[in-house]
């Protein structure tokens, strides 16, 4: 009653709200509304839920036992209630609520059910009560019972065995296992939503709260952080009347226990998050303790291959299995059966208080490294396969447990640690990854001068300097990297040596030097059985001689060479690239197919670096046949995608041949100030039927335009460089898309 007193603003003496009346307990004072219908929930109280409430509304028309199940602040006992007024609406009769959350005394379960259902009779047994409760026409709400959930479970046994009109709603952290029982499993609401309650319960605090651009930027940090859990949300939300969004966001990346409710209720566990985690944890087994500290290890979600992988001590070890799956019903892991196979993986709000109150097992960090290095070892071999979809998917659904595995290796296992570098090169390199070369830039730093897994960490960072367009560090680092070797290099580290020497030469306009470093590639792969390098170093010898202008020996190349069956597709999409760009000049028409086929092959396998680079070319062979909508269109997609993935190198021959379709299309200004931009700042020669367009089309603009004009427009832009002209270019497609 202090309680109830305190949150109405009564100080139990004047008495205006609650009355104490001597002898008979307790009046409330203001008239109270007899209305047809209960007050529901206001907009927001269950944003997202609409699905869930009406699935459940439809399942307790008929007799039985539904459990709500979810982990801890997910909105159980919201929805619970939510429903229980919806049926106050089209029932005649109220429906019973139990909150046991209080009940520590599971031989207080009965006695409390019967005292909410108005089961009055003093001498009524246990099984007496069940069946009055089981005859009843009613609901009836269990809310919370996953302490007691043994002897839950025995009472809803009994009154399902009754049979009778009862429909009973259970909420818990894992289901009762009663026959018949029809289990729904409420999951964290997702970013949309998560955000849109955030903004609505601030709200409450600070009504003129409008979040503005920074702010906005500052929510997109701090949603994630609150795993969907909408007490989490509004514990969160609650603090913006004290604290910014930023300085919020960086609390909660460290610290929980700033996420306090301003609840009065007496349930204690709902005081923080922290409080309803370990409420959770205390009802484990040691063993379910112990692999819940363990899973910690894991960065995001994994398959069952991967947790027993790393925390098993056999494969199909059924103690991992076994113990994965009771953490899953206790909610304390949330299982994703959309993915194939299904992952598991702790909310992050669970994983920080497990951190800080239980102790994973000893070497486990080193055992998760391991594991993740044979991983990324075995898709790098599968990407130069026919299996090349399936290592992508692997390698991208493992991404964040390899960015843990490299971190832990470069401080304390450097060998793993180069073969970590070593095994993503080529993921990286050809799918546009920027990552893990930053990882391997700080494990150099940390790599003796005569450490052997130098060259390779080496051949790593150089190919990536090649992508960003600095071709003086990607000539240094390979360079270093041969300097360095004390020994054979691997032929994979080799092949990339010498992919990056063909590119920085092919960059340079060497187009003799890049044919002779391809060739090598080409008879390096022969010798080690390696098709893939192979099919490589024919691919970049044919477009060598293409822009050579030898299109006879491009073509006797190309059609000397017959991939293998178990060839990559992206190895395939690269081939019928070169052929493009072969009859490019002489057929576009046959070109585009020739595109069409490189992107269909780069596309399903996540090969990015294949896909920009055919989609421009594919864009400017539009251009030369008439169809400047459909370019425009090619160059608006492939424009930000460079960008973001700083593949500068790409980036200016893409702006180049952009330049002449703004030139094609009449866009004069725009095409002379993406010109001036890349002036000194090129990262690469022109030649061949590229300098040829391009010199054209600023001819035919001077042929237009006054002079002054035109150096108005190139004193505007003049060095402005190729991340400026990028983002210039991008914002120019789309008006004219917009306006075409």
């Amino acid at each position: 009653m202090k309680e109830a007193r305190r949150a109405l603003g009564d100080d139990g003496t004047r008495q205006e709200w609650i009355r104490t009346v001597r002898g008979r307990g307790y009046r409330f004072l203001p008239q109270l509304d007899d209305g047809a219908t209960s007050p529901g929930p206001s907009d927001d109280d269950l944003l997202g839920r609409d699905g869930e409430l009406e699935d459940l509304l439809a399942a307790l028309r008929t007799p039985g036992v539904v459990t709500v199940v979810g982990p801890g602040g997910v909105g159980k006992t919201a929805l619970a209630s939510a429903l229980a007024r919806q049926m106050n609406t089209v029932s005649s009769t109220d429906p019973v609520v139990v909150d046991l959350a209080a009940i520590a005394d599971p031989q207080m379960v009965v006695p409390a059910i019967r005292r909410a259902a108005g089961i009055t009779s003093p001498t009524a047994s246990d099984q007496q009560s069940v069946i009055a409760i089981a005859t009843m026409d009613r609901l009836v709400v269990l809310d919370n019972c996953e302490h007691v959930i043994d002897t839950v479970a025995e009472v809803v046994r009994s009154i399902v065995e009754v049979g009778g009109d009862v429909r009973l709603l259970c909420t818990s952290r894992e289901r009762l296992g009663v026959r018949t029982e029809r289990v729904h499993a409420i999951a964290p609401l997702p970013l949309p939503v998560s955000r849109a309650l955030f903004v609505s319960r601030a709200r409450r605090v600070r009504p003129e709260w409008e979040p503005d651009t920074r702010e906005e930027e500052a929510l997109d940090a701090l949603i994630p952080l609150l795993d969907g859990l909408p007490l989490a949300i509004e514990m969160a939300a609650g603090r913006v009347a004290t604290i910014g969004l930023s300085d919020l966001a960086a609390v909660l990346a460290d610290r929980l226990d700033i996420l306090t409710s301003a609840d009065r209720r007496p349930v204690e566990r709902h005081r923080t998050i922290q409080d309803l985690v370990a409420w959770s944890c205390e009802l484990l087994t040691p063993h379910e303790q112990q692999l819940l500290a363990d899973f910690t290890v894991f960065a995001g979600p994994v398959g069952l291959e991967d947790a027993i992988g790393v925390l098993g001590s056999q494969p199909h070890d059924p103690d991992v299995i076994a113990g994965l799956s009771a953490l899953v019903d206790r909610s304390l892991l949330v299982v994703d059966l959309r993915h194939t196979p299904p992952t598991y993986r702790l909310l992050g709000t669970t994983r920080a208080v497990v951190r800080g109150t239980l102790a994973p097992g000893d070497e486990l960090e080193r055992c998760h490294a391991e594991w993740f290095a044979g991983v990324a070892e075995r898709c790098d071999a599968a990407l130069r396969t026919d299996d090349e979809g399936w290592a992508n998917d692997r390698l991208g659904g493992v991404f964040a447990e390899i960015r843990a595995a490299h971190a832990w290796a470069r401080v304390h296992d450097h060998d793993l640690a180069c073969q970590l570098s070593d095994a993503l090169s080529f993921y990286a390199h050809s799918r546009l990854q920027g990552e893990p070369a930053t990882w391997s830039a700080a494990l150099l730093s940390r790599l003796s001068p005569d450490h052997p897994g130098r060259p390779l960490v080496l051949a790593d960072l150089a190919a990536d300097a090649t992508h960003r367009a600095d071709l003086a560090a990607a000539a240094t680092y390979a360079d270093q990297a041969r300097a360095t070797a004390t020994a054979p290099l691997p032929v994979r580290t080799q092949v990339s040596l010498l992919e990056t020497a063909a590119d920085l030469a092919l960059y340079d306009g060497d187009l003799t030097e890049s044919a002779a470093r391809n060739h090598a590639m080409m008879t390096l792969g022969r010798d080690a059985a390696d098709r893939h390098a192979e099919s490589f170093g024919i691919v970049g010898q044919v477009l060598a001689a293409t822009y050579a202008d030898d299109l006879m020996r491009a073509t006797s190349l190309l059609d000397g060479h017959v991939p293998s069956p178990d060839t990559s597709p992206s190895a395939r999409g690269w081939l019928a690239y070169a052929r493009a760009e072969i009859t490019a000049a002489t057929a576009p028409t046959d070109a585009i197919v020739s595109y069409e086929r490189a992107l269909a092959a780069a596309r399903p396998v996540g090969a990015s670096f294949l896909s920009s680079v055919a989609e421009v070319s594919l864009a400017a062979a539009l251009t030369r046949a008439g169809d400047t909508t459909a370019a425009l269109a090619r160059f608006a997609r492939t424009l930000p995608r460079l960008r973001r993935d700083g593949n500068l190198s790409h980036g200016v021959t893409t702006l180049r041949n952009l330049i002449v379709l703004l030139a094609h299309i009449g866009a004069d200004e725009a095409a002379v100030t993406l010109h001036a931009a890349l002036s000194g700042d090129a990262g690469s020669e022109t030649y061949g039927e590229e300098e040829a367009r391009l010199r054209d089309a600023l001819r035919v603009i001077r042929s237009r335009r006054p002079e002054g004009v035109i150096e108005q427009w190139d004193v505007t832009a003049r060095g402005l460089g190729v991340v400026w002209a990028l983002d210039h270019a991008t914002a120019v497609v789309q008006t004219r898309l917009a306006t075409s």
